[in-house]
């Protein structure tokens, strides 16, 4: 498989845009938070599964319904 054909590149560009994107994403969505590094990890761990991170710093989440609905074990919010 050739990994610079021409269909691939604007593919790769995609996938590698979208990943800044959400890294952007989760510290906007976290830089008011009282204990960032943890709301980044967490953070992190839900854009990983969902492919979305909610606009904004709070709120919003209706418009990543994956995100809102992920719950930890204990059946508390995972997602900050």
């Amino acid at each position: 498989v050739d990994l610079f054909a021409e269909s691939s590149v604007p593919e790769m560009v995609d996938a590698i845009i979208g990943k800044i994107t959400l890294a952007a994403s989760v510290w906007i969505w976290c830089s008011k938070a009282s204990r960032h590094k943890m709301c980044i990890r967490a953070c992190n761990t839900c854009c990983q599964r969902c492919h979305c991170v909610p606009p904004g710093t709070s709120g919003n989440e209706d418009v990543c319904p994956c995100y809102a609905n992920m719950k930890t074990h204990g059946g508390r919010h995972k997602c900050p």
